[in-house]
């Protein structure tokens, strides 16, 4: 569990030092129907509305562990894992993922996504290909939204969380 949480901070470490980031006066409060803070019953009612048909879920729903969800639809897209983070009975993080043949370098739904995130959020001052797109507001909370192209698959991750620095909004340090 310690090597997991560590690789966790470290990959988030590597992709807030090396991303395009901009601040946002519009508060980050979740990603689609999902929000931040929300308790399991909450979020049961959610999902309720969100899976599809051949959705999967999985791990231990006691408010203080993680979710795992696969083909949950959001914004209108059906996105292949899902996981949700709760800790003190709240949900702290999301993570979508959408994976695609690793030919496909470059997905639409990649731009897509970022516009959606844009009109949401604000335009970021530049677009780098390969570097992951932050939003941040005051409170620390932040949108990472990269894409990967990796050995057996691109991957598309939109991932929504309150500053991992701050003991009382994470379990990382629990």
């Amino acid at each position: 569990m310690k090597k997991l949480i560590l690789l966790s901070v470290s990959f988030f470490l590597t992709i807030v030092v090396s991303a395009q980031m901009i601040n946002t006066t519009i508060p980050i409060t979740g990603l689609g129907e999902f929000a931040l803070g929300m308790t399991p019953e909450e979020m049961i009612e959610v999902l309720e509305q969100s899976k599809s048909s051949n959705s999967k879920i999985s791990g231990i729903f006691d408010g203080e562990s993680s979710l795992s969800i696969t083909n949950l639809k959001c914004f209108g897209y059906l996105f292949d894992e899902c996981y949700f983070t709760f800790s003190d009975n709240k949900l702290n993080r999301i993570n979508f993922s959408m994976d695609f043949d690793k030919k496909n370098k470059e997905p639409k739904e990649f731009e897509e996504l970022l516009s959606i995130l844009e009109d949401d959020y604000g335009k970021l001052p530049y677009q780098k290909q390969g570097l992951p797109s932050i939003w941040e507001n005051d409170d620390k909370t932040k949108i990472m939204f990269f894409l990967k192209n990796e050995k057996k698959k691109t991957r598309i991750t939109i991932a929504v969380m309150r500053d991992i620095f701050n003991l009382n909004n994470t379990m990382i340090y629990k």
